[in-house]
Parts: structure tokens; C-alpha cells; sequence
């Protein structure tokens, strides 16, 4: 029986570093008889390509420990990847580009990427799984996500500030703001959660409005004047803008809180830190759909194991202080999943893009160290919990706090 192959195509124009050995059929053995081809349409190279390139490492790992531990016998898996250099425009010409390679499963970390291919998915019928959910996809039955609309983390961030302010020790209410970038549809979706979630609730904020100036802003004097005195100001910055905005926030006077979603922090955070000092990151807490590192469970632990694995202690140093990589991890689990399933149906000759997508809706996983079991039966989004993470000036790490959340779905 041979182990099953896992083979990297990259296009000419993408200019990323691959794992050496996650590479073809060495020199004298045969093909495999029969293989799978898994798309991965992202941002290498463009605004969110530091985020990114840690998911598709997260991905890649994955795979390559597939093929080392014959998880699916007889069965070759070749990756191609295609950047979108983070402009939603070349979508299509990058999934038709890997339609053409012979892709019978997408990644699609970008929820816009997905929107904007949803029906051509249906049509051509060809499954996706993204990271980011969208309230737009929750019908989808070719376009998967792995959790649901990031912006209901600024709906569940509103609820914990309603839940930890002393409103009548304090004698007032609790001054809150959102700061993002303007064109970012994140942040047009946290806008829209927030939005909602204050019409429902009037009197429990004084709310200082929504700042999002153009995307790729650094500099803040504009907002960090406007919001110095803010007790708490939601974050759905990307990129070293990050950074930036937090370091002329402490030093124009603000000694609030900063509350963020996956977006901003921790997936960037390593950019944080390198233009803050340490004892200026109080009061940072996240919230967001996946464990942390310093997490029990078996899929942190196999997460470390693969790091300790496939990667350099200098490549391993920045996943270990991101959540990133347990993106790639989770997406390509629920593929691999899918795939072995759907072999087991139809057999390893009979493997299609329909069978897979068949078993993507019949997933039922219960993965250790989550807050809920995986499932798609009534939405696409399947990690559909949220825990909260301060970040410990002693430790220097993210420590969870309390349980898992809800996340709801819809702004009904």
C-alpha cells in the first residue's frame, strides 16, 4: 500500500516559501493511480498577506502530515495556490485559473472571495471552505466556512462591555468607539452588528461613533484625539496599522481598553508588539473562534507536534504567537475529513468534487479543544462558539477567560 502524496503547484506570479518536503513523487517511484486536487486562492502578497501566509502554512502542514501518516491510502493530494494579492477583483480570474488545474475543493480564506464566487461554486459545482463566515453565505451549500460573519464578534464584545461595566458604581455609561478602515468589508460588517446591537440597547453606551479613515492608514492624531478618553474602543484594524494606532492612542493620553475580534488582534499581533512597548498592551483582549496555544486539547497539541515537525524554530517562533495557524489547520482538517469520508463512500477511483461536497454537509466533528461540534446541517458556518482572551503583561501571553459563547448567526 502506498502512502498517499501530497504535491505543491504554485503559479509563476506567486512568490512564497513552500515546506521542502511537500513535493512530488521522488525520482523512480511511481504516480499514484489516482489523486485530488485541493485550490487555495488567497493573499500572499497584499495588505493581509502576514495573516494569510500563516493560515496557508497552517494548511500546508496539515496536508503534509496527511501524507507522512497515510491518513487516506492510495490517494495523492495536490495543492495549487493563487494570489489574490488582496484584491477582490482577481477572484474570478483565480478560481477559473484553478477550475482549470483541476481543483475539486477551493480554500478560500476571504469571505468576499466567497461571496463574490458563490454561485459560480453552485453552478460549476465545485465546494469551497473559508475561514472568515459572511451572514451572505449561511444558505451556501458549495461555499463553507469555518465560522460564522466576524462582524457578530463586535455584537458579542458590546454584550461583554454591558456585562463587566459597574453602571452604578461608575454613575455613568460606559463611552465605547470603534476604530477600522474605511473600503475594508470587515469593518463594514463589525459596523453593521454594532449598529444593531446599540439600536436594541440605547441607553447602556455612550457611544463615540465609528473612525475609519483609508485603508492603509498609519497615522492617527485625528482619532487617537477623538477617542483618548473612550473607556473601551472596538479594533478591526488589519495589517501594521495595528500597531500603529495603538501606539498613538497611549501616547496621546488614552489608558482604556482595546477589544478586538480574530482580525486585529491576535492575528497581527507580533506587528503590535514591535512598535509598542510591553507595558503599554494593557487592557487588550480579544475575542474569537479558536483555541490558543497555551489550550488543552488534542487539536493544540497535534498543532504543536506538526510545528515541531515541519518547521525551523525561527519559522515556528511567529505561528506560535498567532492563531493563524490553527485556521490553516482547521480548514484543511475539515477537507481531509470530507475527502476520506467520501472515499469511503464512493471509493478512492470514484473521488469527485460532488462527493466531497456531499460529505462536507454531513460533517459531524467533534474536535478537542473547540467549543462546539462541527457541523453544517442548518448554516454553512460549522465553529459557531467564541471565547474571550486577555493578554497578561507578566505571562506575555493570551490567557482565556470564562466559557464559550454563542455566536449568533444573523442580525435579525
Amino acid at each position: 500500500m502506498k502512502p498517499a502524496k501530497v504535491v505543491l503547484a504554485a503559479l509563476l506570479v506567486l512568490v512564497i516559501v513552500t515546506v521542502p518536503s511537500l513535493s512530488a513523487c521522488g525520482e523512480g517511484e511511481s504516480a499514484q493511480a489516482h489523486s485530488v486536487t485541493l485550490g487555495f486562492m488567497s493573499d500572499f502578497t497584499g495588505r493581509a498577506a502576514f495573516a494569510l501566509n500563516q493560515v496557508y502554512k497552517g494548511t500546508q502542514d496539515y496536508l503534509q502530515m496527511v501524507e507522512d501518516e497515510d491518513v487516506i491510502p492510495d490517494l495523492e493530494i495536490e495543492l495549487v495556490t493563487y494570489d489574490t494579492r488582496g484584491d477582490y477583483g482577481r477572484a474570478p480570474a483565480g478560481y477559473q485559473w484553478l477550475r482549470g488545474q483541476g481543483s475539486q475543493l477551493i480554500f478560500m480564506p476571504s469571505a468576499q472571495d466567497q461571496e463574490t464566487l458563490a454561485s459560480r461554486l453552485e453552478a460549476d459545482q465545485i465546494p469551497a471552505i473559508g475561514g472568515q463566515g459572511s451572514q451572505l453565505l449561511l444558505d451556501q451549500r458549495w461555499a463553507f466556512s469555518l465560522y460564522p460573519a466576524t462582524g457578530a464578534l463586535g455584537r458579542l464584545l458590546l454584550e461583554w462591555i454591558m456585562n463587566q461595566w459597574d453602571y452604578e458604581g461608575e454613575g455613568r455609561l460606559p463611552r465605547v468607539a470603534h476604530a477600522g478602515y474605511a473600503s475594508y468589508l470587515t469593518t463594514a460588517d463589525y459596523k453593521n452588528w454594532i449598529d444593531d446591537y446599540l439600536e436594541a440597547n440605547p441607553d447602556k453606551f455612550d457611544w463615540k461613533g465609528h473612525h475609519a479613515p483609508p485603508m492603509g492608514t498609519t497615522t492617527w492624531s485625528l482619532e487617537s484625539q477623538k477617542l483618548r478618553d473612550c473607556d473601551y474602543v472596538i479594533v478591526s484594524i488589519v495589517g501594521p496599522g495595528t500597531g500603529s494606532f495603538i501606539k498613538e492612542m497611549r501616547q496621546r493620553g488614552y489608558d482604556g481598553d482595546f477589544l478586538s475580534g480574530i482580525d486585529a488582534f491576535p492575528g497581527f499581533w507580533d506587528l503590535i508588539r514591535e512598535v509598542n512597548t510591553p507595558d503599554s498592551l494593557y487592557g487588550c483582549s480579544v475575542i474569537h473562534f479558536l483555541p490558543w496555544w497555551n489550550d488543552g486539547g488534542s487539536f493544540v497539541q497535534e498543532a504543536k507536534d506538526r510545528l515541531a515537525k515541519y518547521r525551523t524554530e525561527a519559522e515556528a517562533g511567529p505561528l506560535l504567537r498567532s492563531s493563524n495557524y490553527f485556521s490553516g489547520s482547521g480548514m484543511a482538517l475539515l477537507a481531509v475529513d470530507a475527502i476520506r469520508r467520501a472515499v469511503d463512500q464512493v471509493g478512492v477511483d470514484n473521488i469527485s468534487a460532488e462527493a466531497i461536497q456531499d460529505a462536507l454537509v454531513n460533517t459531524n466533528l467533534v474536535v478537542e479543544g473547540w467549543g462546539n461540534p462541527w457541523e453544517f446541517q442548518d448554516t454553512n458556518a460549522c465553529a459557531r462558539t467564541a471565547r474571550m482572551y486577555d493578554w497578561d503583561l507578566q505571562l506575555e501571553d493570551w490567557v482565556g477567560t470564562g466559557e464559550w459563547y454563542d455566536v449568533p448567526l444573523r442580525i435579525e
